[in-house]
């Protein structure tokens, strides 16, 4: 009973794992100082998110007018503009994501012109700056989460937020999806010789004229996989470039995170659980 009990807790463990995978964070860049309204540093708590590209990536607190902040967007998101919003009200001043800055701390002073409401604005059923949606709760498990973040696999849209899961793309939902053409789907991406469109990703494209006689077919089988094969080494190549830097950057983020921590203290935990049921088998 308690070799299943150690089994079960460690599976457990492991799926936590391989959920918070959904999105692992990229090198951090901290920011810490002060926000001001009309000279004055706040009062009170305040909610700060940083939004990098229109998502989430940092989230913490403002107390007395001091604040400390990690961004770290998901692996693979290397520049962009990162803006800072008090409960629902921008900062003025922005700061950027960019390679230079990973790792590092930076000290920054932020002010802003309408004093923020120490109510978190999260749950009010409209989207305010700083959320990605807001379907009128801070539930979670629903789509749009606790801090008004869209969820893994989740499509949220209007305000309150409607959200539904994802439904993987396939031939015959009326929508011509990448990996789609003519030829393979002309349910979704129309007939080649009537206005489909074989590039797939949507039909109404010109028309495809099909090869007068065998040997055209084949060369234009040829020269469709030829340009497949060239197409498919540089996308090798530009992976193995970006993953040598990437994946350094990741585990760093991962790891300083607050979900990194909580990952690698589980981790901990299966492994001991392991060791114990190996030492209790070969008693």
């Amino acid at each position: 009973m308690k070799k299943e009990a150690g089994f079960i807790f460690a599976m457990v463990l492991l799926i936590s794992f391989v959920s918070a995978g959904s999105c692992p964070p990229n090198i951090p860049i901290s920011y810490d100082g002060t926000v001001s309204f009309e000279g004055e540093l706040l009062e009170g708590d305040y909610v700060i998110k940083a939004m990098l590209n229109h998502d989430i990536s940092g989230l913490s607190e403002v107390v007395d007018g001091s604040y400390y902040l990690d961004v770290s967007p998901c692996y693979g998101i290397t520049s962009g503009t990162i803006s800072f919003v008090i409960n629902g009200v921008e900062a003025n001043e922005n700061a950027n994501y960019d390679t230079e800055n990973f790792g590092k701390e930076i000290e920054l002073e932020l002010t802003v012109n309408e004093l923020p409401s120490e109510e978190n604005v999260c749950g009010n059923g409209h989207i305010d700056a700083g959320e990605e949606c807001d379907d009128d709760n801070i539930g979670n498990s629903d789509g749009c989460s606790s801090i008004c973040e869209v969820e893994y696999n989740y499509i949220c849209t209007g305000q309150p937020s409607i959200c539904t899961e994802k439904q993987d793309p396939y031939c015959g939902d009326s929508s011509c999806n990448n990996g789609e053409t003519c030829s393979t789907c002309s349910q979704d991406c129309g007939r080649c010789d009537d206005g489909g469109n074989d590039n797939g990703g949507g039909g109404g494209g010109g028309n495809y004229n099909p090869p007068s006689n065998t040997q055209n077919e084949e060369e234009v089988i040829i020269l469709n996989e030829s340009e497949e094969e060239e197409e498919e080494t540089i996308s090798i190549n530009e992976n193995q470039q970006s993953t040598g830097s990437g994946i350094l950057g990741a585990v760093i983020g991962f790891v300083k995170s607050g979900k990194g921590m909580g990952v690698i203290f589980g981790l901990i935990i299966v492994v001991l659980a392991g060791v114990v049921l190996v030492i209790q088998k070969r008693k």
